[in-house]
């Protein structure tokens, strides 16, 4: 069995380099905050497939995928089109930071905390991305955390397609 991945260099990794954002953190005393909980969700539901829309750093994508390392299988699937509040202004984005524009660096990124293997990132957004997940081979999903466009329509519309391609009870 590997080792237990939450240990203090990584959870100093994560604080750093995946960047909480308003998720209730304590850097001070590696208290990953709501990172706690995300990673409790996934190793107690154990899930298959998990589906995460958006993320600045990755910070949710990184304790999500810790947990299905940890219980030994699962795969992530991220969906995130790498907005930047500078590149792209503010009415495509709420303090995007175009963080996932190169795949050479999402891979590096999540390779630093041995996920890389877990997490497929689809660079773009959520409303390109649903009408092509019958066709795209992917599972059902177990779990799913919507963090993508704030706005109403842009959640709601993440939340309903979420529930089309889950199973039942996810």
């Amino acid at each position: 069995m590997e080792e237990f991945s939450l240990n203090t260099n990584l959870l100093k990794d994560i604080l750093q380099h995946a960047k909480p954002l308003g998720h209730n953190k304590n850097p001070q005393n590696l208290n990953l905050g709501f990172g706690f909980i995300y990673y409790g969700v996934a190793r107690a539901l154990r899930p298959k497939h998990t589906l995460v829309i958006g993320s600045g750093y990755g910070f949710s994508v990184v304790c999500l995928a810790l947990a299905i390392r940890d219980n030994g299988s699962g795969s992530l699937t991220f969906v995130d089109p790498s907005y930047s509040l500078l590149k792209d202004g503010p009415l495509k984005t709420l303090g995007g930071r175009g963080t996932w524009n190169r795949e050479d660096r999402v891979q590096e990124h999540f390779e630093r905390f041995g996920v890389d293997k877990i997490v497929t990132h689809y660079k773009m957004r959520s409303d390109e991305f649903f009408p092509s997940y019958g066709d795209s081979g992917l599972p059902l999903i177990d779990l799913g955390f919507v963090d993508g466009s704030h706005a109403y329509k842009d959640v709601q519309y993440d939340v309903v397609n979420m529930i089309g391609q889950s199973h039942k009870n996810s």
